[in-house]
């Protein structure tokens, strides 16, 4: 008879992001994990997983990121076990919750708010875009846990702007809670289609915005 141990953990949703599962910390079921790329089995309604018989040695847990929802980004995919005989090996697979940011890109004409369509709002640092649609409307979703700000990109408006109004903080983005935003560029002042600069002291201007702030159009 071989000299096997077991394998087992949690698949959680890591609220505080201190890498441990805490009490009340919610789990993810239906979660595949496989053992060594051979077994695999899936996590229970309370994000737990086992394997029995495991051989003693080096062993490698992973889990399968495409069976998760996609607002969760796991925060390691791959483990390294060494399993001893008899013996239990826990371990875990924190994931974390992606936020949204949306909000409106308009145009001030007068006395008049025209949306503007197909504008591209980047978050920095991160490199993640959002496009406005017909109604001016954008969203960017799985954006990870942390401080960002918005800009316009320039190229992606047919003429010059400049951004008149605006959050005014950095956005605070926290797991599972969606952040508005809004930006307003007024008539004959935005930015033009790729290919073309943008002339001195037009240039786009980012806003900073600040999470379950949103701004409103003045």
């Amino acid at each position: 008879m071989r000299p096997v141990g077991t394998v087992g953990g949690r698949v959680f949703i890591d609220e505080n992001e201190n890498g441990v599962w805490d009490e009340g910390e919610p789990d993810a079921a239906n979660a595949i994990v496989s053992l060594n790329q051979l077994r695999k089995t899936t996590t229970d309604e309370s994000g737990r997983f086992e394997f029995t018989g495991v051989a003693v040695g080096p062993n490698e847990i992973a889990l399968e990121s495409d069976t998760l929802s996609a607002i969760f980004t796991p925060t390691v995919l791959r483990q390294p076990v060494a399993v001893a005989f008899k013996a239990r090996v826990q371990t875990d697979f924190p994931l974390r919750a992606g936020s949204s940011i949306s909000g409106r890109v308009t145009e001030k004409k007068g006395d008049e708010i025209i949306p503007v369509a197909d504008a591209a709002i980047r978050l920095e640092p991160g490199g993640l875009y959002g496009y406005s649609d017909s109604s001016g409307e954008f969203s960017i979703s799985n954006v990870p846990r942390g401080t960002y700000k918005l800009t316009v990109v320039p190229e992606t408006v047919d003429h010059q702007f400049r951004v008149v109004s605006g959050p005014r903080r950095r956005c605070r983005c926290r797991p599972g809670r969606p952040a508005a935003k809004r930006s307003r560029i007024p008539s004959r002042t935005r930015g033009r289609r790729p290919g073309h600069r943008t002339p001195a002291g037009l240039a786009n201007q980012g806003w900073p915005c600040r999470h379950r702030r949103p701004a409103v159009i003045l």
